[in-house]
């Protein structure tokens, strides 16, 4: 790729604006446009490091001299990660594998947490219409229905545990939000019938539910 080409797929790839860029270089948004055109071939060599600190990654990327955009050295200096004493290979690649390691290890905490926190709404004998789905649709014994996200479920379940008020806190915070958009006995009891349909008949069944529920208000 040339210059051009990469500057624009970098800054595309981290969500950043022209004028982001062109704030953090010090430059006007028209050059970046031009850069990004190819209009400007050659950029200021006094520019090219800012360029790369704003886009996270390195002069050598942006050159086209190495084809990984992450600047690996910055990243472990930054995080103080350093290699056991002895080592001999090159610190970009222990950083890469460091960081892609912790990355792993994050998302199984996550998995782990959500399950046990599905398996604790599961033992207040809650039903569950679909741990994939997203938000996730709880039906507590006393028949009231309602739904709450992954990421609020696991960050409850992390803080308070199976312990008081825990879930059942939060769960109690949901219904309450939602109590205005209540369902009707009826639903409720249609949406306790479709547990055991596939997912792609529960997504139906749910978009008829939230209809009907609509429908019910108008």
């Amino acid at each position: 790729m040339e210059f051009c080409e990469l500057l624009k797929k970098r800054r595309s790839d981290i969500g950043k604006t022209m004028e982001d860029i062109a704030l953090e270089v010090g430059v006007s948004k028209a050059t970046v446009q031009r850069w990004e055109s190819g209009e400007i071939k050659n950029v200021r060599r006094d520019k090219i490091q800012p360029l790369a600190n704003a886009l996270h990654t390195t002069p050598a990327y942006l050159m086209g001299w190495d084809e990984d955009p992450t600047d690996w050295e910055a990243i472990g200096n930054e995080e103080g990660i350093y290699p056991p004493k002895g080592y001999s290979g090159d610190y970009k690649d222990f950083v890469k594998s460091k960081i892609i390691q912790e990355q792993d290890n994050l998302i199984d905490d996550y998995y782990d947490l959500f399950h046990e926190a599905i398996k604790y709404l599961k033992n207040l004998n809650c039903q569950i219409l679909d741990e994939n789905a997203e938000p996730i649709l709880v039906t507590i014994p006393n028949g009231k229905q309602y739904s709450v996200t992954s990421d609020d479920l696991i960050s409850n379940f992390k803080t308070f545990g199976s312990s008081k008020p825990g879930i059942k806190k939060l769960l109690q915070k949901r219904a309450h939000k939602e109590s205005e958009e209540e369902y009707s006995p009826e639903i409720r009891a249609a949406a306790r019938g479709m547990m055991d349909l596939s997912p792609e008949d529960q997504k139906t069944a749910i978009d008829m539910i939230n209809f009907l529920a609509k429908k019910a208000k108008e």
